[in-house]
């Protein structure tokens, strides 16, 4: 985000009624110095009044806020130094401001002032229009003590850098409008402090739809697509057509895949959908059988429908379809023993060297084909049990 940083400088002019100081006194606020006059007036130059410099102002011109600061002075007397100091004053740009005797404390010591601020609230991340968030202020004094300054009738002005994402009442209670970041902060005693707020809006559910083909390219009806991690599951229509509505976007990139088809199982290979749009093209799965599977051709060099790389690691050679010559194909052998042939199981995205890919408790060969539940994804349907947590009849398994 560009902006600019916008600090105010004027001269403030002040007159202490009555004339309880003279020459002999030296007088400060926001950080300079100067030598009262003899009429009992002073002015001091370039002083700075808003905003910190932390702050980015995205508004050109920045809206005029109440200052407060102390007046404090100091004079050598009797070889001792005595002091003069005011409450918080208003400070007025281009205002002659006036000073009553009644307004002024003299001491031997020097007043206790601010030495830091501590700004803070609950939450810094807003999630919502209309959402909000108290601030509070807590000021500790040279003398070690600490002060709840929270609030407008204490001289504390809080301001924020971008109002249109989160504005600020007089009294700390940030508001949220709209998406982004905006820096709040807080002025008391010349001192400021600063937080910075981010406002996030949920994104609107989605519709996803898409359309599920056999391998001979006609539509499959009655075939279950399923939203792997949800309870989430559709069936196709007689054209083939699915579709999910109000998909949270906090899904991401959702995935989906056939579960079963009418009178036989079907698979689907899982795609991943982009999420740009609200309405989701989930493009066209295709649904095969166990057996449509198995006797897709194979590409590989030995024909036996396994990867060279996965070959290697289950200590089969990439050189024969057939590497311990008991007239089974490497693709068709089970290594892991859970019913699920090797090739197969490539197709479905789960290990052939483990029987249960997704440790829940089912091998993967039970869950394609007894119980339905997806062998990569513990937690088929969504519901925070795992598949083999599940009722083995079903009764609890939504796929």
């Amino acid at each position: 985000m560009t902006g600019r940083v916008f600090c105010l400088f004027f001269a403030l002019a002040f007159q202490i009624l009555g004339q309880p100081l003279d020459q002999s006194w030296q007088v400060q606020i926001g950080g300079k110095s100067v030598q009262v006059q003899a009429d009992g007036s002073f002015t001091i130059p370039n002083v700075r009044t808003e905003p910190h410099p932390a702050l980015i102002q995205t508004n050109p011109k920045p809206p005029t806020l109440p200052h407060y600061a102390r007046v404090i002075g100091f004079k050598v007397e009797e070889q001792k130094l005595r002091y003069v100091y005011s409450p918080p004053i208003e400070i007025r740009p281009g205002a002659t401001i006036d000073i009553s005797p009644d307004q002024l404390t003299f001491s031997d010591r020097l007043p206790t002032m601010v030495l830091e601020l501590a700004l803070a609230t609950d939450r810094t991340q807003l999630a919502g229009i209309s959402e909000t968030t108290q601030l509070q202020l807590q000021a500790t004094y040279t003398d070690g003590s600490q002060k709840d300054v929270s609030l407008a009738t204490q001289q504390t002005v809080y301001q924020s850098s971008d109002s249109s994402i989160a504005s600020i009442s007089i009294d700390g209670l940030v508001t949220a409008h709209r998406a982004g970041s905006a820096y709040v902060s807080a002025i008391h005693e010349s001192m400021t402090a600063s937080l910075l707020i981010q406002v996030t809006l949920p994104s609107p559910p989605r519709t996803l739809v898409g359309f599920v083909y056999g391998p001979d390219e006609r539509p499959l009806s009655d075939a279950v697509v399923h939203i792997p991690g949800t309870n989430l599951a559709v069936s196709s229509g007689v054209d083939g057509r699915f579709e999910f509505s109000n998909v949270p976007a906090s899904l991401g990139k959702p995935l989906v895949r056939i579960v079963t088809g009418a009178g036989d199982r079907h698979f689907g290979q899982t795609l991943t959908l982009d999420t740009t749009f609200t309405t989701i093209d989930g493009g066209i799965l295709t649904g095969r059988t166990t057996a449509q599977i198995l006797a897709l051709p194979c590409t590989d060099p030995d024909q036996d429908c396994l990867p060279d790389e996965v070959e290697v690691l289950l200590g089969l050679d990439p050189n024969d379809s057939d590497s311990d010559n008991d007239g089974t194909t490497d693709g068709l052998e089970d290594h892991d023993s859970d019913l699920l042939a090797n090739r197969l199981e490539v197709f479905l995205g789960t290990n052939p060297m483990l029987a249960d890919t997704d440790t829940d408790g089912l091998s993967d060969g039970a869950e394609v084909m007894q119980y339905g539940s997806i062998p990569s994804l513990g937690d088929s349907d969504g519901d925070g049990f795992l598949d083999g947590e599940q009722d083995r009849d079903l009764s609890l398994i939504h796929i």
